[in-house]
């Protein structure tokens, strides 16, 4: 989806179809669905993608401080011009347009109602961290939280997640690339370190970067980027023991509202008694899945296990080194004593 306008020059076409401008005037031609299958084909599905990108742009556009124009394009007004029927004619015509408000008027006297986007079939994704805290004894040990989980136990874990916590919402279907009725779930295959946790929910909410079929591509298992997975940091020496905090992303892709809703449902605790323990217990399986079979603090770092939704995140990372001091004293050893380094919790030798 068109999100970003890129620089442009007077009468120059802006990235998008129909959109030209001069001076500080956009003129913004409207298609309507028989034109634009005309000039740029597709199907129904597409133009109702093209209805939110222009959306979308013309949106961003406000930041330019242009005065956007919608002009509606009727072909057999455009064809009095005697210009090329070609969009970039259109262009011409619909600036000439934009400029003349009595031709303009009479143009959307025309037309009557203009098309507009669906907005609540807008694909969007929300995302809810599953973090947990525990000791990692020398960068030597770190390996275990860099690693990734198998493909099919991920996929299994999302499908049976999605049929207890998601029932009375609608199943994801992917209408077309920007477009998607109901709400899936996708479980990151790795963990994701604290200081890339805000990153990557900006990049799957924001930045908009995974389109409908590919969210469909998924089935139920996300693909976590090693430059996002957990890594030592780097004021510590490479055999010191420190308390880290990583996060398995939980990612609600759907349209925006059916979304927004199961991800709140399971970032904001609204489950019935027996959907919260199985989401506790699964999650507490897939993390143990990670770690050695002889680690001593399994049990403690598994009970540690909390959910943040991504608009908490910024809140959960201001207090981290407080509740990692708090945590610390779940973690016995010898020696006993926890310091705070670096704005991490470190245990002194």
């Amino acid at each position: 989806m068109t999100r970003q306008l890129t620089p442009f020059t007077e009468g120059e076409n802006l990235t998008f179809p129909g959109c030209a401008r001069e001076g500080d005037l956009l003129a913004a031609l409207l298609y309507f669905p028989e034109d634009y299958a005309r000039y740029f084909g597709g199907s129904v599905e597409d133009y109702k993608d093209y209805l939110l990108e222009r959306h979308f742009f013309l949106g961003d556009v406000g930041g330019e401080f242009v005065r956007v124009v919608t002009v509606p394009f009727l072909r057999e007004e455009f064809l009095k011009s005697g210009l090329p029927d070609t969009p970039e004619s259109h262009l011409t015509w619909a600036l000439k347009a934009a400029k003349n408000p009595e031709k303009l008027l009479k143009l959307k006297e025309k037309v009557g109602v203009l098309p507009g986007p669906q907005m609540e079939e807008m694909f969007s994704c929300r995302v809810v961290f599953a973090a947990f805290t525990l000791p990692v004894r020398g960068m030597s040990d770190l390996f275990y939280l860099q690693g990734k989980l198998k493909a099919k136990l991920v996929r299994q874990v999302a499908k049976k997640l999605e049929e207890a916590l998601l029932g009375g919402l609608p199943r994801f279907r992917a209408l077309s690339r920007n477009r998607a009725f109901g709400v899936g779930l996708a479980i990151g295959n790795a963990l994701v370190s604290d200081g890339a946790v805000e990153d990557l929910a900006f990049v799957l909410e924001d930045r908009g970067e995974i389109a409908a079929p590919g969210f469909a591509s998924m089935n139920g298992a996300y693909h976590v980027e090693e430059a996002h997975r957990p890594v030592w940091p780097e004021e510590f020496e490479p055999d010191a023991e420190t308390l880290l905090t990583v996060f398995l992303p939980l990612v609600f892709g759907g349209d925006i509202t059916t979304a927004a809703v199961a991800a709140s449902r399971v970032g904001e605790g609204k489950l019935g008694r027996e959907e919260a323990v199985l989401l506790l217990q699964e999650l507490r399986g897939l993390f143990g899945k990670l770690l050695p079979e002889d680690y001593p603090y399994r049990a403690k770092a598994l009970s540690t296990l909390v959910l943040v939704p991504s608009y908490r995140i910024e809140d959960f990372l201001e207090g981290l080194l407080d509740r990692e001091v708090r945590l610390a004293s779940r973690f016995p050893g010898r020696p006993t004593l926890w310091v705070i380094d670096g704005g991490r919790a470190r245990r002194v030798k």
